[in-house]
């Protein structure tokens, strides 16, 4: 048709409260030195109003436009971080430079989180080491265990937990006057694209050609402004590396958009929904995440079919811990793959880069010093070993929605099928770069 149907396309980036890439912090965070004298200091704070008290009662959603001094401080999880901290202050003291850096930590995270965290946040992650300078501090979308410890390296377990359960994915809101391709990361809106339609033709002729004329211009306008559509959703999912998309808007244009949609966009369509074209943005994460969920758990469960397949099929697969972790030492790994239901204890001697599991040794392996060996929370030393040798880690979600009638007499929430695989399989598995073989 001669008229453009577009009359306009805006990019808009959206306030996060995440302060890094996710994958840049990750990655940096696990190629940080070891430190012995002076460890790490890992905080995790579920930053809801309720968060670490339930019982209490929820108060109204915090607003980006307030100053962020004039929340945080009544927060349970605060209370408990204080706690932490002065019991891990006086177990270090009354000197050393264990307890000085803990002293200046306590300080600079208290001025951090009143100043400087977002008050949107509703869950907060920092990594500190005072003596090398380390203050690596983000707001989160989503809430996140409350928890405060020391360790050799930075713990990150529960960071990438969140960040691979709720990856990017895609909403394209569409009907005849606009459209919106809006990616949600880890639970909120970070980035939109939104094409605004000319509604060309405006007006309606009396006399039956011209209504027959009407109709049918219309429908080649809605069709042409479909396919402007699909070109920027197409432009934009490859930039961001997206490959979920929820559809949303009324029938016709929904109809229009797959009719016009070429195979291989088709292809990552995970389901549709109706929404009307006033709906928040708030309120479009809230519609659509459950689909993106649903979407990962399908995906977790192709990764552990995939798995199996691997360890079937002979050298290119490793399950249980003691495998894996071999593999992770050898720098085998492409994919780590870990169920949350996964606990384990283990030890490392972060010089000598020699790993194990179970208790600490009373007698080093290798021959070096034993003040080296250090116990470790093996999934938290699973990730930060993956990350470093550029494996990716998926992690598999055991929980599945139950009805209340469907909970089992004696209490015990169902699994995942993914879950339930994995945990015959150990709870832990890889799938390899590469094997090796004696010779």
């Amino acid at each position: 048709m001669a008229t453009d149907p577009t009359r306009s396309i805006r990019a808009h980036d959206h306030p996060s409260v995440f302060d890094y890439p996710a994958d840049e912090l990750l990655n940096h965070l696990a190629n940080l030195p070891s430190q012995y004298e002076v460890p790490y200091l890992t905080v995790t704070l579920d930053w809801s109003v309720d968060g670490d008290n339930p019982a209490r009662s929820a108060a109204p959603a915090t607003k980006r436009s307030q100053p962020a001094g004039e929340t945080g401080t009544d927060r349970p999880s605060l209370r408990i971080f204080e706690q932490e901290m002065n019991r891990l202050i006086e177990a270090h003291g009354p000197r050393g430079a264990a307890f000085d850096a803990l002293q200046q930590s306590k300080e600079r995270i208290g001025t951090w989180l009143r100043d400087e965290l977002d008050p949107a946040a509703r869950g907060v992650y920092i990594v500190a080491h005072e003596p090398s300078g380390v203050l690596d501090a983000t707001g989160l979308n989503l809430p996140i265990e409350t928890a405060v410890s020391l360790s050799a390296e930075p713990r990150l377990y529960n960071l990438i937990r969140i960040v691979e359960d709720y990856p990017t994915y895609a909403v394209l809101q569409i009907d005849q006057a606009d459209a919106t391709l809006s990616f949600i990361t880890h639970g909120a809106r970070d980035r939109s694209v939104q094409l605004e339609s000319t509604l060309f033709p405006r007006k309606q002729s009396s006399g039956g050609l011209n209504q027959k004329r009407y109709r049918r211009r219309a429908e080649e306008r809605m069709e042409a402004f479909a396919r402007d559509t699909i070109a920027e959703t197409e432009k934009a999912l490859a930039e961001a590396g997206v490959d979920v998309l929820i559809l949303a808007g009324n029938d016709v244009m929904i109809n229009v958009v797959r009719n016009e949609m070429p195979d291989q966009l088709a292809g990552v369509i995970v389901d549709h929904i109706r929404m009307e074209p006033t709906v928040a943005p708030h309120e479009k994460v809230e519609m659509t995440i459950p689909i993106a969920e649903a979407a990962e758990r399908q995906r977790e469960q192709e990764s552990v079919d995939r798995l199996r397949n691997a360890i079937g099929a002979g050298e290119y697969g490793a399950a249980g811990p003691q495998e894996v972790l071999r593999a992770l030492q050898n720098g085998q790994v492409e994919t780590l793959i870990l169920c949350d239901t996964f606990t384990g204890n283990g030890w490392a001697d972060y010089e000598m880069h020699v790993f194990g599991v179970d208790e600490v040794p009373t007698i080093h392996p290798t021959g070096g010093e034993l003040s080296k060996l250090v116990p470790v929370d093996l999934r938290d030393e699973f990730v930060r070993l993956a990350l470093s040798t550029g494996a990716e880690v998926d992690i598999i979600h055991s929980a599945v929605p139950v009805e209340a009638t469907g909970v089992p007499a004696a209490g015990e929430l169902p699994k995942s099928d993914a879950a339930t695989d994995l945990v015959e399989m150990g709870g832990v598995g890889a799938i390899l770069r590469y094997a090796i073989t004696a010779e």
